[in-house]
């Protein structure tokens, strides 16, 4: 038995289970969709941003509102002030918080989308609101004027 020797036998797993996945089963487990995770922890963010804001005496107007380049998660209005909210939603704590995903070019884009609905609804842009809705686990924070 010199240096690269194959055994003629087959090589055998220490455990042969069925549930056994990767290599050992000849193939590793199905791609994840990642894509498809954010989405569904974005949308579970909005609503309970969205909870947040109607449990505290606001009216939810619109979600997911696109114009322009822009988006805006949630729009609230209450006494006759509006609250444009952005949710930043993270499983945990590991990344940073999510507070550091909203960037100056993120605040801008959802500004202008913000003054395009407003526009588009007969709302003076005096009476808007920037709101971010920082989400960790299940813990919700709501930062009002945050921009």
């Amino acid at each position: 038995m010199g240096v690269g020797h194959v055994p003629k036998e087959p090589i055998r797993t220490p455990r042969e289970d069925p549930l056994v996945q990767g290599r050992e089963r000849r193939g590793t487990a199905g791609p994840r969709d990642l894509a498809a995770a954010r989405r569904a922890r974005g949308t579970w963010g909005e609503n309970l941003a969205a909870a947040w804001y109607v449990r505290n005496g606001w009216r939810i107007i619109d979600r997911n509102v696109r114009h322009g380049r822009g988006e805006i998660d949630i729009i609230a209005e209450k006494n006759g002030t509006f609250a444009v909210c952005e949710v930043k939603a993270r499983r945990n704590g590991d990344f940073g918080s999510p507070g550091e995903a909203m960037s100056p070019h993120k605040c801008r884009t959802v500004r202008l989308a913000a003054f395009g609905w407003a526009r588009d609804n007969g709302v003076r842009t005096s009476r808007l609101r920037f709101d971010v809705a920082l989400i960790v686990g299940n813990r919700i924070e709501v930062v009002h004027d945050a921009f």
